[in-house]
């Protein structure tokens, strides 16, 4: 059956238009909005929550290995706390907070660490230098990796033990520190394939400072430690200990790299009619799945919209419900047209699912048709709507048709139907 559009009957019938909702990405905020670009599951070598709710994550002294391999460490001194960021995780308190393990851990030729952790204000003695994370041996033989706080900057380094006195720097990555008392997270990659060391703050996607080399890291010999400086000499007072809160530390055996995480979201209904009275419902899919949106009407004395998605006619009349993706410029709309009582709200035509036939007769008798999609058929509707009744579009629409364009004026146009 023709879909037979009268020009006089255009300006009630085009309220049933079919309008699309816009989906745009965000990565402004303060979240986190990047993801891994494969899953590196199987490069997990060992990882740490520090959650003592669970005995999967703290059972007594044992800080358990999460990712299966049996890297469990033994804590000693360790409190823990609820922070308003880090939510249940680890207190170091700068003075003989630690944990230690049986295995060096950290892959040697390659390599990335991240942690999540918050740092507390160094404006103390213990702040001059202290270490978040080290399989060093101190104070006799440097071999090793090392990421620690030095006054007021983060420093990972890497070296080699030269003689009973002398080392050498494999590489070294340092940057200014200060964010204090709030979340952090750190990370550092190294590839010995390309000698090339990163270190990460908070935004995973840029590497704050970068470091290369021409020399082989050495095999790695002594235990890992959290919150410490190794030491298996007696007599060595300064430990470096770590003074603030860590939630979590994931070590890989590959370079994690990571890409800009999209979040899009989508409404069931890009149309809708109602009664005066009436209520219908709106549901919104977003990706990633089950992120918080809210709800807004561009006319709430027209319709209303609850925070679940339910629209509720008042008045005659048509506005604009929008649903956005909460704290980002993602978002969705759908036009909600509200009837007299007593009107039966018409039946929406057949929308076209693939390509379909345009067909306009213009005042002059001739009739220009098109095969376009039913993207361009809604678009074509929606302009001809805004044309007629607020004269707020353009006076002509484009089409294109194969490498040049053709026009139609909307003052010519006698009928158009879709086929």
């Amino acid at each position: 059956m023709k879909n037979y559009f009268k020009k006089f009957s255009i300006m009630f019938g085009m309220s049933l238009i079919l309008m699309l909702g816009c989906c745009t990405s965000a990565f402004a905020d303060d979240s986190i909005k990047y993801e891994p670009k494969k899953d590196y599951s199987a490069n997990l070598v060992a990882k740490w929550v520090f959650d003592n709710t669970s005995t999967n994550y703290v059972n007594g002294t044992i800080l358990k290995d999460v990712s299966g391999h049996g890297y469990d460490g033994t804590m000693s001194n360790v409190t823990f706390n609820t922070d308003k960021d880090l939510g249940t995780c680890a207190y170091f308190d700068g003075k003989s907070s630690f944990v230690k393990f049986n295995n060096p851990i950290i892959p040697q030729n390659k390599f990335f660490i991240v942690i999540k952790m918050k740092v507390t204000d160094t404006l103390d003695n213990q702040g001059f230098n202290k270490c978040i994370l080290s399989n060093q041996d101190e104070a006799y033989d440097y071999s090793g990796i090392d990421i620690r706080m030095i006054k007021n900057s983060i420093s990972v380094k890497s070296q080699r033990q030269e003689t009973a006195t002398a080392k050498s720097l494999i590489w070294g990555l340092d940057n200014n520190f200060s964010n204090y008392n709030n979340e952090e997270v750190i990370a550092v990659s190294y590839d010995n394939l390309n000698k090339v060391a990163k270190l990460y703050e908070n935004n995973l996607l840029q590497p704050i400072c970068t470091a290369h080399t021409s020399n082989e890291v050495p095999p790695l010999k002594y235990n890992l430690s959290i919150g410490i400086s190794n030491n298996t000499h007696t007599g060595y007072a300064d430990k470096g200990y770590f003074k603030g809160s860590i939630k979590s530390i994931e070590i890989y055996n590959d370079v994690v790299e990571y890409e800009a995480k999209t979040s899009e979201i989508s409404l069931d209904q890009s149309s809708m009619d109602l009664t005066e009275g009436n209520s219908g419902q709106l549901t919104a899919t977003t990706t990633p799945a089950g992120a918080e949106v809210v709800w807004i009407s561009s006319d709430s004395s027209i319709a209303t919209v609850d925070s679940s998605g339910k629209v509720t006619a008042i008045k005659e009349g048509q506005t604009t419900i929008t649903t956005q993706i909460k704290d980002s410029e993602t978002k969705a709309t759908c036009v909600v047209t509200v009837l007299p009582k007593g009107t039966n709200p018409p039946i929406d035509p057949t929308t076209p699912t693939g390509d379909a036939n345009l067909f306009i007769e213009l005042v002059d008798g001739n009739i220009k048709s098109y095969n376009v999609s039913s993207a361009e058929i809604t678009k074509f509707k929606q302009w001809y709507l805004d044309r007629d009744n607020t004269k707020s579009n353009k006076p002509y629409y484009e089409f294109s048709k194969g490498d040049y364009k053709d026009y139609v004026i909307h003052e010519k146009i006698d009928w158009f139907e879709v086929r």
